[in-house]
């Protein structure tokens, strides 16, 4: 299989789907390096933030929407088909693709979405992206239509809503305790939902059986080797041992393309750590009064 490698904290859901094809010719796995850690404890708690594995996201548990930030947030539907917002802006209503399925066969309605709001208002840590305030009430319109009425109006809800993973009600229910549940047989909803192999220095995460967007996937299984930190992941790129990571390359060009031209790729995304921020507090009145006029301000 081709190495490649990407120097940017992106989406583990980009890097699967957008996998070679070429991997068919050599098993379908795509080894990654996910995350770096000095050993992997078996946890895909999805609302952990902490000590669930980093293929927990996206790869176990889709979202609604994928909203495409280098794209200028153009929205690449997933478990939902589409969404709307009301005109007031006080409500947004999505609506799930027919014939969704979890990984265990088990249909994927919008009770499943009641839910899991229903579960995070009831257990508030479980809510890592302050969703609950934002959120008067959840309603089912049908089997495949849930409406999110909203506190106050926002245009931009949808980015914040689709940030919380869904749960199957099934077996979340007989959960006591979701804060410490480590959840380690999985039943989810994304692509790579079966836990294949799992030790403290290597686990695989192979295909859903029941994913609805299967033919478009390019390889069956992600193998994640542990590693400890940058040196360990350079030096298994350097000898192939690793397909695709994210790591910071000194002089990338000689030191890592330059081995393989042919196959040694890279990627950075169009962002940088430096920027400039204006700051709209000031000791000086008639400046906090410019800051305050919106003709002032810069949009």
């Amino acid at each position: 299989m081709r190495r490649l490698t990407f120097l940017a904290a992106t989406s583990l859901a980009a890097l699967a789907l957008a996998a070679p094809a070429h991997a068919q010719d050599t098993g379908n796995v795509l080894t990654l390096a996910s995350e770096q850690v000095t050993t992997f404890v078996r946890n895909f708690n999805p609302f952990s933030q902490t000590s669930a594995r980093y293929t927990t996201q996206d790869f176990l548990y889709e979202p609604l929407v994928v909203f495409n930030r280098l794209q200028g947030n153009e929205p690449n539907y997933r478990l939902a088909e589409s969404y709307e917002l009301a005109d007031d802006l006080m409500s947004i209503t999505f609506t799930l693709r027919e014939g969704l399925k979890w990984s265990d066969g088990e249909n994927f309605t919008a009770d499943d979405v009641l839910f899991t709001y229903d579960y995070i208002k009831q257990f508030p840590a479980l809510d890592f992206i302050s969703i609950t305030p934002q959120i008067a009430s959840v309603e089912k319109v049908d089997e495949r239509t849930v409406r999110f009425n909203l506190n106050e109006a926002n245009s931009l809800i949808a980015n914040t809503i689709v940030g919380m993973p869904i749960v199957p009600e099934h077996i979340w229910s007989e959960v006591t305790d979701p804060v410490t549940f480590a959840n380690e047989n999985p039943v989810g909803s994304g692509p790579m939902t079966e836990i294949t192999r799992f030790t403290p220095q290597v686990y695989e995460q192979c295909r859903n059986p029941h994913y609805w967007d299967a033919e478009n996937l390019s390889v069956d299984c992600l193998r994640m080797p542990q590693l400890a930190d940058n040196p360990q992941v350079l030096a298994a790129l350097a000898e192939g041992s690793l397909d695709w990571g994210t790591s910071f390359i000194p002089d990338i060009d000689n030191t890592f393309v330059a081995q393989d031209p042919e196959h040694h790729k890279y990627w950075f995304t169009p962002s940088s750590l430096v920027s400039m921020q204006m700051s709209q507090i000031s000791p000086d009145e008639n400046a906090r009064k410019a800051f305050n006029d919106v003709n002032f301000r810069p949009r």
